[in-house]
């Protein structure tokens, strides 16, 4: 039965999965329903097995054996393949989050001047059109996990911590390469803010989400956008931004939770940078002491 069914059901979604990385919409995450009703017709099997049939055997110990390890074999087999399910999708949404953050406008955060003048509607825009576009994609990722992984264990936290620490790296790099004037800088605080609470609010590693945690630094990242040269300097002498921690680090490994919080020199140097006032006097004088 468990070759019959439950092993067909998870190759099956897991061709979907890999299905969707290609996929140039918005990707669909219905085939994670099958893996609650894999693992729950996996236990009862298990449970059979166990309770029932291994007792038959008990009088004949390679029988016995025999069951145990097929009984092994099967439930390592399954295990296996819900773990690469799960890793496919990992894999599947942050392309997808790659690819609305490469759809940013360039000057999302230098708006021009007639803009920010014009009124105090731009200033009330909660975030921009791409931090809601992936905002609404996480909530429905996160929504749909909680629905269709295993309830028991720790799939559900490690899946959306490993999305919580891969979408952190890609906002990480992505700040580094737009300019960003004073208006604008108020917009990335907001974004970055915005990203912060959603992954925040989801059941992840603690590490990740809590006080001193690895999301803290893209709150960071956002404020060295709009304080002023002095404040900088003083953030940077107290040890709040500098470090010899990488930061900026890839990973979706949970160990990462508080080690590589603080942002290195090099990566302050790159957001100060993209600031258009990155040239006068107050700020080269910081940019020449890291």
């Amino acid at each position: 039965m468990a070759e019959g069914y439950v092993d067909m059901a998870l190759d099956a979604s897991l061709e979907s999965a890999a299905a969707q990385e290609s996929a140039k919409s918005e990707p669909e995450f219905g085939y994670l329903t099958t893996l609650r009703t894999a693992v729950s017709i996996a236990h009862l099997i298990i449970t059979c097995i166990n309770t029932v049939l291994m007792p038959l055997a008990s009088s004949n110990i390679t029988i016995r054996r025999d069951m145990e390890k097929k009984t092994n074999f099967a439930t390592n087999r399954i295990e296996e393949k819900i773990n690469a399910i799960e890793q496919k999708t990992v894999d599947v949404a942050l392309a997808w989050v790659t690819r609305v953050l490469s759809g940013q406008k360039r000057n999302d955060f230098r708006p021009k001047e007639g803009v920010t003048e014009a009124g105090a509607g731009w200033l009330e825009m909660l975030q921009t059109p791409t931090c809601a576009s992936i905002s609404g994609f996480l909530t429905r990722l996160h929504s749909v996990a909680l629905n269709s992984l295993p309830s028991s264990g720790s799939n559900v936290k490690t899946f959306l911590t490993e999305i919580a620490l891969g979408t952190r790296a890609l906002l990480l790099e992505h700040f580094k390469k737009f300019p960003v004037n004073g208006p604008g800088g108020l917009m990335v605080t907001k974004d970055m803010t915005r990203y912060t609470e959603l992954l925040r609010s989801w059941d992840i590693d603690e590490g990740v989400k809590g006080i001193g945690g690895a999301l803290d630094v893209l709150l960071e990242v956002g404020s060295l956008f709009v304080v002023g040269p002095e404040a900088l300097r003083e953030r940077i002498r107290a040890g709040t931004t500098g470090g010899s921690g990488g930061g900026g680090g890839g990973g979706t490994n949970t160990s990462q939770g508080k080690s590589n919080v603080a942002l290195s020199v090099q990566e302050v140097r790159a957001y100060v940078l993209r600031r258009e006032d990155s040239g006068t006097v107050g700020m080269q004088s910081v940019l020449n002491s890291l």
